[in-house]
């Protein structure tokens, strides 16, 4: 080597040298992410996306760009990548990769300036150390190698370039910088709503800063600057959330109404993470993790004190350390979105880890590199950990090939994984009888999505044309618990009308518009359900106008409304069905039936109360229409009075104690306000009646088996 290069290099500054070192390690750990397909819900969400694929900028700013939330600037790269790359996979692995490597730059120069900010000697060390683990940690293969998951890692380069930028402000007393980072934050919030922690953090880190320039008044204005943006992002993302189905009102967890049941889970979800921090070994994207707990308050309480043992630690060497001070509250308020307060699914993820890991990273580089500084054997054991990791995040994104290798992956590192998954990529190679074999499989070994098998069955012979057997393969997924998924109704429906059995059909596109589960981003199913909803009323449209002739030509006969509304109701026409019924009722308010129509309709609309006040009415008049109860017990439900409506269910119960709705929805109640016998003891006895409705009775074993997990 020359004198000349030698002097260049010598030339070359510090930082530039670390952060050449950390991007190109990174860069060569996750390469496989650039030579990967899509995978998972990048076909659900981007690849088949018409605003991503016409970049249709009033769809992207003005609209749900993804179907689901609201993050214009994640829509705004992913339709820029569609533009240049159509539907290419390396480019948007491309842009995410370049996303990830932009903001370890500003992580290190963020941790420098934190370091320099409290005085601390070896500044540059821990930049380097505390950017290369979090760059490498094998728990951010999935945020580099998910195209559906840019939306974090685009949070995470406005929001530390945010506390970056805000830290500079208050050290040189300058608003102008203080606004930039309101601005990042900003787009942090509204790239994910998982940012929304940074105010909680806030609080701490404006307390402890030791910047003498800035004033009191100017941190009281960053920390509210914040908080108003937070509290912006909270309502519109609850706001779209809710309108969109993503947040529903469903019993989803045992004990989902106690207030001790989501802490325990909770809990038990950061001893998860902390536990995949230090040994990310196996990683899967469906972890089987059992939320429940038979000592709950135990747990609390040896949290509580664990909790008290680190802030009497902190108390006392936090001086000594203070950047570890700092990782350890990022760390809790940054784990704040995904403990599941707000339930999500899956209950936990590799990529909820993306801002909590760099939390771990400061404290463990900032303890040791004071504790033990000089130590050989502590930079040669850092140094071991890093190149082990850099391997694992490599042969991480590997198993993110393909939605084969994705879900082969999963099997491997838990045998008890969902094998949905695989059989769906199967399905789509065209390796039908192997995707048949993995359902099958799954409908064995595990207890959920157990209707699939009989669905992909019937979606198999439906392509074959042998329409029996079709029909009966998806009346049999119904009856697996198919019931909730749009796309089980869909096709049953296609194979009735195919045969010329419209009310079947049209029984069935209905239930595709009233049931919340199932993959329909972006309203794909519901619009073929709607169109099969108007050939259908096209063919009953004579009969519909005879019936509304003879309801108009005897505006005073009870019968002829009574029919009409009928007729209505059951062609899903609900708000002129509604009309009707009034008039029936005004006609002849005796007749209970029409009262409990008309509570019918009310509750498909969710006009819970005035639903209440109809099936009320309706049992009034018939006290031997125990439905009505069971009605009002579902609406209490779903306004979340659980007492009102246990007592219903009771109700009804002590009336006929076979009666099935009544049971099981009684012991849904108590499954999701925690009474574990109660719960156990109405399920074993709806499970003995649910032959009357074997339907239901893959739903009985399914709680049957979360409450032997809890």
């Amino acid at each position: 080597m020359t004198a000349a290069r030698l002097a260049k290099i010598k030339d070359i500054s510090p930082r530039t040298l670390d952060l050449s070192l950390i991007l190109v390690l990174t860069a060569l750990s996750f390469f496989p992410a650039l030579l990967n397909e899509f995978v998972w819900d990048d076909f659900i969400y981007v690849v088949p996306n018409q605003v991503y694929q016409s970049f249709d900028l009033k769809g992207i700013f003005f609209g749900l760009g993804n179907s689901v939330e609201y993050l214009h600037i994640k829509d705004l790269t992913l339709a820029i990548d569609m533009a240049i790359w159509g539907q290419h996979p390396f480019g948007f692995h491309l842009t995410n990769l370049a996303i990830y490597l932009i903001t370890l730059v500003v992580m290190y120069n963020l941790v420098r300036n934190l370091a320099n900010c409290f005085a601390m000697t070896g500044s540059r060390g821990l930049a380097f150390w505390v950017t290369i683990i979090f760059a490498i940690h094998p728990l951010q293969s999935e945020i580099v190698n998910f195209i559906t998951a840019r939306n974090t890692l685009l949070s995470g380069l406005f929001l530390f370039s945010s506390l970056g930028l805000l830290l500079t402000g208050l050290q040189k007393n300058d608003a102008f910088r203080i606004g930039g980072s309101f601005l990042l934050y900003l787009l942090a919030v509204f790239s994910k709503a998982i940012a929304v922690f940074f105010p909680v953090f806030l609080v701490f880190f404006l307390w402890v800063l030791p910047v003498r320039k800035s004033s009191a008044r100017l941190k009281i204005f960053s920390f509210v600057g914040h908080a108003l943006i937070t509290l912006l992002a909270v309502m519109v993302h609850i706001s779209v959330a809710s309108s969109s189905g993503v947040m529903k009102e469903t019993l989803i967890s045992f004990g989902s109404a106690q207030w001790e049941y989501p802490l325990v889970k909770a809990v038990k979800i950061i001893f998860f993470y902390l536990h995949k921090f230090f040994l990310p070994y196996p990683l899967s994207v469906d972890y089987q993790m059992a939320t429940g707990a038979d000592h709950p308050l135990l747990l609390l309480s040896c949290f509580g004190l664990l909790a008290i043992a680190l802030v009497l630690i902190t108390v006392k060497f936090g001086k000594a350390y203070p950047l570890a001070k700092l990782g350890m509250v990022w760390f809790f308020a940054a784990l704040l979105p995904v403990l599941n307060f707000f339930p999500t699914v899956p209950v936990v993820a590799d990529r909820y880890t993306y801002f909590s890991i760099f939390g771990l990273a400061l404290v463990v580089v900032s303890v040791l590199s004071v504790a033990l500084s000089g130590r050989k054997i502590i930079f040669a054991l850092g140094l071991a950990i890093i190149f082990l990791w850099s391997g694992m995040s490599f042969s991480r994104s590997l198993d993110w090939k393909n939605d084969l290798t994705l879900w082969s992956a999963a099997i491997q590192a838990n045998p008890a994984s969902t094998r949905v998954n695989l059989a769906e990529a199967l399905w789509r190679e065209g390796r039908y009888e192997d995707a048949l074999e993995q359902l099958r499989l799954e409908k064995e070994n595990n207890g959920m999505l157990l209707h699939r098998y009989n669905f992909y069955k019937g979606l198999y012979k439906l392509n074959q044309g042998a329409l029996d057997d079709a029909i009966a393969a998806f009346q049999q997924a119904l009856l697996d618990g198919g019931s909730s998924y749009k796309e089980v109704h869909l096709n049953l429906a296609k194979a009735y009308e195919q045969t010329g059995n419209q009310l079947g059909a049209l029984e069935h596109f209905l239930q595709v518009l009233e049931v919340k589960g199932g993959s329909d981003a972006f309203g794909t199913l519901s619009k073929q359900a709607t169109a099969g909803i108007e050939r259908i009323w096209s063919y009953f449209e004579p009969r519909r106008r005879a019936l509304e002739q003879a309801a108009l030509s005897n505006p005073r006969d009870f019968e002829r409304q009574f029919q009409y509304a009928t007729f209505l109701h059951a062609l899903g026409q609900y708000t002129a069905a509604d009309e009707y019924y009034l008039k029936a009722i005004n006609l002849n308010p005796s007749r209970w039936e029409t009262h409990f129509n008309m509570g019918l309709i009310l509750e498909k609309q969710g006009r819970f109360a005035d639903a209440i006040e109809a099936f009320q009415k309706a049992y009034d008049l018939n006290p031997q229409n125990l439905s009505a109860l069971n009605h009002i017990g579902k609406c209490f439900v779903k306004l979340e009075n659980y007492p009102k409506a246990e007592k219903f269910y009771l109700q009804a119960i002590e009336t006929n104690p076979n009666f099935f709705f009544a049971t099981f929805n009684l012991a849904k109640v108590y499954f999701a306000t925690g009474n574990k016998t109660k719960a156990q003891e109405y399920f074993l006895k709806a499970q003995e009646l649910c032959q009357q409705n074997p339907e239901y009775c893959s739903s009985v074993e399914r709680f049957l088996g979360k409450l032997a997990s809890h």
